[in-house]
């Protein structure tokens, strides 16, 4: 029972994550922030897009932007 209960509350934490992640991630603005906190840990900055992007389609079932380009031209970067 106690193994259960620790298994619930890691799942309960994993999903508290990926709410906050979504939230965050889910308007122009948080995906862009997200680009920029992220910018550092990749080689490139089409590669830190598309980890965003595919993270986005990972909670959303959709891409947020159909390429870098256009991700590029809708916020100016």
């Amino acid at each position: 029972m106690e193994t259960l209960l620790k298994q619930l509350e890691n799942e309960l934490k994993t999903l508290k994550k990926e709410r906050k992640e979504m939230r965050r991630i889910s308007t122009n603005k948080g995906f862009y922030k997200e680009y920029f906190l992220l910018l550092p840990h990749h080689e490139t900055q089409e590669e830190t897009f598309n980890h965003v992007n595919n993270k986005y389609f990972q909670y959303f079932g959709e891409l947020k932007y159909k390429d870098f380009q256009s991700f590029k031209t809708s916020n100016n970067c």
